[in-house]
């Protein structure tokens, strides 16, 4: 696997209703404190963050598989949910892939083996499932 550097800077403006933000590279990404908390719910709480990294890193995946295996794919898209209780924190990914028309039967069945292999090659749901989050993936593949 290739070295990866992750450098980032978050800050904080005022009280619990107040605002935060975390700059990178490449992006700009305006934190809240959820609502149930107290805060102003006016941006993503470090589990929205933690719930997308997982979702981000399976699309991410899926897209390199996809184009090495020369799979059709005219669209990808992930809905994810969340939750997070006493009992622990669970993710839900529906994976929906669109293929292009002339994709055959083949093509069908191997994007849905790849989305099973490319859930259990993502890293950042692998270290998720280590710490305990249970991660469930439903898909849709149509042709």
């Amino acid at each position: 696997m290739a070295k990866l550097n992750i450098d980032f800077v978050a800050t904080w403006y005022g009280g619990v209703k107040g605002e935060g933000k975390i700059v990178g590279r490449n992006f700009e990404l305006g934190i809240a404190i959820p609502e149930a908390f107290g805060g102003s719910g006016d941006g993503a709480s470090p589990k929205d963050l933690f719930a997308a990294a997982t979702a981000a890193c399976l699309l991410s995946t899926l897209r390199v598989v996809s184009e090495k295996k020369g799979l059709p794919v005219k669209g990808l898209a992930i809905k994810t949910s969340a939750e997070s209780d006493d009992g622990g924190f669970h993710i839900k990914h529906g994976v929906d892939i669109q293929l292009d028309s002339n994709a055959t039967p083949q093509d069908v069945e191997t994007t849905k083996q790849m989305i099973v292999s490319a859930d259990r090659s993502c890293t950042v749901g692998n270290m998720a499932r280590k710490a305990g989050v249970i991660i469930e993936v439903e898909q849709n593949v149509k042709a």
